[in-house]
């Protein structure tokens, strides 16, 4: 889908993918509990998971921006 990295190393690192994938679904986990619970009680403590939740799923989009950014920009197109 993505263009390979080098020829060298066509998969490139995959730490940063696998950091990004694991944020989100950790985030989108802890969303399905977090909010369901905060709409039926709405303890304070309850909008602090939503918080997390979503603080996550922004660490997981900036993590795989940062994967594939290097595979985008020096890809050139073929002639």
């Amino acid at each position: 889908m993505f263009p390979s990295h080098s020829r060298e190393c066509p998969r490139g690192d995959e730490r940063l993918g696998w950091v990004g994938y694991g944020a989100l679904n950790a985030g989108l986990a802890l969303r399905a509990i977090a909010e369901p619970l905060h709409a039926t009680y709405a303890f304070i403590w309850m909008g602090w998971g939503l918080a997390l939740a979503a603080l996550l799923q922004v660490l997981a989009i900036w993590a795989l921006v940062l994967a594939l950014w290097p595979r985008v920009k020096g890809a050139r197109p073929r002639a």
